[in-house]
């Protein structure tokens, strides 16, 4: 049985498709990311293949780049698990440098997000984080002109 409700202060272990461990830990207002301590965090849920998350692919990693240092980008894979090849290809193809997590990986974190933040499986699906709170949602893609306008408030 799942536990779909996380107490405050419940830490996800997670791992990347490509083999980094990234600890998420639950916050009351959101989740707080002990390796990316003090940078804001866009956390991420979307589908392989989902074309709004495509779309969003080249603004997320332009956000990235601009804010270099300052900002980090976790990506849950959230549609059916990529086969290494799969994965492998995807990551090349959209030349991603953040971590990517395999959704059936997280599963748990999933529920707290869906449980916390009413998120309704719509992908992509983007929480923008600092210091633990939760300080912008987008459901459905987003313009580089609207996520850097509300990066440029809380950095």
């Amino acid at each position: 049985e799942l536990n779909s409700t996380p107490k405050k202060g419940e830490v996800y272990t997670l791992k990347s498709i490509r083999g980094k461990v990234i600890h998420i830990a639950k916050q009351p207002k959101g989740y707080a990311f002990p390796e990316y301590r003090g940078k804001v965090v866009i956390l991420e849920m979307f589908g392989k293949d989902c074309p709004h998350c495509i779309s969003e692919i080249p603004i997320i990693k332009k956000i990235r780049n601009r804010y270099r240092g300052k900002l980090e980008v976790i990506a849950i894979q959230s549609q059916d698990r990529m086969s290494k090849f799969t994965a492998r290809d995807y990551i090349n193809r959209h030349k991603i440098r953040y971590p990517i997590i395999e959704g059936e990986d997280a599963t748990n974190l999933q529920y707290s997000i869906q449980e916390t933040f009413s998120w309704t499986g719509i992908l992509p699906y983007t929480l923008v984080i600092k210091n633990g709170v939760v300080e912008y949602i987008y459901s459905g893609e987003v313009s580089y002109k609207d996520l850097q306008k509300d990066i440029n408030e809380i950095i």
